[in-house]
């Protein structure tokens, strides 16, 4: 895996262009210089022709040194990035993707799972309702369930820790059991209930 260090289109511009007015500057200095000692002499102008010279050749040395530094520093972060983090990273990596299948076939299932639903929600709509005798649904059974469970916790509760309201607590689950029972057999408008 190769990171892409990338250099600002600036600083290369800025590369290129100042190698390109060193070049400029160096042949410009030359010429005045062959100007200067062959056809009109003049130590003075050979002076400042040495000068710009000199200046070209620096820019231009700094501007292919400054270039070469930016490849090296390229190749190290690149090779660091393999050495260190991505060895370091790999085994996360490969986790995430393994985790990532693994989502992808939770979603299978729970999308065959969703489909089985709505295709047995699709069934009972088309059967006839019939009337269920109370006590034989299922809903009555997971609500006896749940009270029951409920009913035990509390005694269990006060058998722990006991309360001096054992038996109003006994006395609230009785009316708790009585509700739920005269609600589900519709006992509610018979007098004996």
């Amino acid at each position: 895996m190769e990171v892409e260090t990338k250099t600002p289109v600036s600083d290369k511009i800025g590369l290129v262009g100042s190698l390109i007015a060193s070049v400029m500057i160096f042949l410009l200095a030359i010429y005045s210089f062959i100007i200067d000692l062959f056809v009109d002499f003049n130590l003075y102008g050979i002076i400042i022709d040495f000068i710009f010279l000199f200046i070209a050749f620096e820019v231009g040395f700094f501007a292919m040194r400054t270039f070469g530094r930016l490849i090296y520093y390229e190749k190290i972060v690149d090779a660091s990035f393999e050495k260190g983090i991505y060895k370091r990273l790999e085994p996360l990596l490969r986790k995430i993707a393994e985790v990532g299948v693994e989502i992808d076939e939770m979603r299978e299932e729970v999308d065959l799972v969703n489909r089985k639903v709505a295709t047995i929600i699709a069934e009972q709509a088309k059967v006839s309702p019939e009337m269920i005798a109370p006590g034989a649904s299922m809903k009555f059974a997971v609500k006896t369930i749940l009270l029951t469970v409920l009913t035990m916790a509390g005694f269990l509760y006060m058998l722990q820790y006991p309360i001096g309201v054992v038996h109003y607590a006994t006395l609230g689950f009785y009316i708790l059991w009585w509700l739920f029972l005269t609600g589900e057999f519709e006992l509610f408008e018979e007098m004996g209930a």
